[in-house]
């Protein structure tokens, strides 16, 4: 009688320590912050409407989870934004965690550590552990709280540490858009480059020069812009160069018209084409390959037909390159866009590298002569081309326009061969 009364008191012990199957959390200090390695930005540069619309999609009065992720390429300012978001929305929470999600390992060890300040393991403790008391408490606390996963490009690894809480709001930074199909996330917000004024003010305030510098100063900081298509990235590191160097933007401009190989006055200023190989150290072998096929192109309205043909197959490449925003979908038209910051930056690359250079100009050429007619001088206007004329014409112009003089002259010939096929559509090359 008394061992059985004993195994009833264990078992009411075991049964409240974890009701329901969860764990019996220690009394918890409020608020409570876990921001490890999350610096606040001094240089923060509003960004339009977006933080207005990540705070109406965050803070809705309601109890149940919102999630959100800010999609874009590196450098575009996300986790900036993302961060001052944070960093505004403290009161607005008790329990804000931020984590670094670029891999498990790393996650892992977060929230091992988390779980360790908030009493929940004891000594090093069990990684499995230490996710499954973090994931329960978020679930039982009647807290509001916020997490926040930074740079959370791979959706597996994600959907591992996604709480199954049903209230409390997430919001994540993710060069992979297809991160809100992983169903997650209920939103998405795609950051993008800035166009060439807000990216003139933009490196004017780095500077700390306001709007309303000299005109040369506002001048140069627009070319500038459009030399980095509005790339954040670019923009915050060229500022950088100029006020160590003790430059004015007209000053750079001037110096970067000079430069010259033999002229070392720009030395260590970083260029579109060295920020996209820093941005692009991992890169597969295939979808560096693509990216030299699409820098002779228009950046826009590039047919997927044409990029995964029968001839050349991308379907890897294209869905890492996706992965990463550089390139992107228009389902409604089947059609493919780079990003132009680093569609201008890669040919440049490509440049460098003469041999490399002139075996994918060789490739597009080819794969433009497959698509395109040839003349037609009895019926030159055949409607049942037009179709193709719009798709195509655009990139053979380009071509024309972005290739060396010093080419090889089978080359040349095929060249003008496309020529002659985008002249019988009236069409005025820019050569």
């Amino acid at each position: 009688m008394r061992s059985a009364m004993e195994r009833d008191n264990e078992i009411k012990e075991l049964l409240s320590d974890r009701a329901d199957g969860v764990c019996k959390c220690p009394v918890l200090s409020l608020p409570i912050r876990f921001l490890r390695d999350m610096c606040r930005s001094d240089r923060y540069y509003e960004r339009g409407t977006v933080m207005n619309q990540i705070t109406m999609s965050l803070t809705k009065q309601n109890a149940e989870m919102t999630s959100l992720v800010l999609c874009g390429i590196v450098g575009c300012g996300k986790s900036s934004i993302a961060k001052e978001f944070v960093y505004r929305s403290l009161d607005l929470y008790d329990i804000v965690l931020y984590f670094r999600a670029r891999d498990r390992v790393h996650l892992e060890r977060q929230f091992s550590h988390l779980a360790r300040l908030l009493g929940f393991l004891e000594g090093d403790g069990d990684l499995s552990v230490s996710l499954i008391r973090v994931m329960e408490w978020l679930s039982q606390t009647d807290s509001k709280w916020l997490l926040f996963f930074d740079d959370a490009d791979d959706k597996a690894i994600l959907k591992s540490f996604w709480p199954t809480a049903t209230h409390g709001a997430i919001i994540v930074t993710s060069r992979d858009p297809l991160v809100q199909d992983s169903g997650l996330v209920s939103q998405r917000i795609d950051i993008t480059n800035f166009d060439v004024n807000d990216g003139a003010a933009f490196l004017l305030s780095f500077l700390d020069r306001p709007v309303s510098a000299e005109a040369d100063d506002r001048t140069a900081a627009n070319i500038i812009a459009d030399r980095y298509a509005g790339w954040p990235l670019g923009l915050r590191n060229t500022a950088s160069f100029i006020k160590d160097k003790r430059l004015t933007p007209a000053r750079f401009v001037k110096l970067q018209n000079q430069q010259s190989e033999d002229n070392m006055l720009l030395h260590g200023c970083s260029t579109v084409a060295d920020l996209c190989q820093m941005a692009l150290s991992d890169v597969p072998d295939d979808a560096r390959e693509l990216l030299d096929f699409l820098a002779f192109l228009v950046p826009c309205q590039i047919p997927t037909d044409f990029v995964d043909s029968s001839k050349f197959q991308f379907l890897d490449a294209r869905v890492w390159l996706s992965s990463r925003s550089l390139i992107s979908y228009d389902d409604s038209t089947d059609f493919v866009s780079v990003d132009r910051s680093f569609h201008e930056g890669w040919l440049r690359k490509l440049e460098d590298k003469p041999e490399r250079y002139t075996c994918v100009l060789r490739r597009v050429i080819t794969s433009l002569l497959d698509v395109l007619p040839e003349p037609n001088f009895i019926q030159p206007r055949d409607p049942e081309l037009w179709n193709v004329q719009g798709m195509y014409i655009m990139h053979v112009i380009s071509l024309l326009q972005r290739s060396h003089p010093q080419i090889p002259c089978d080359l040349v010939c095929h060249l003008l061969n496309l020529g002659l096929r985008a002249i019988q559509y009236d069409i005025i090359l820019l050569i």
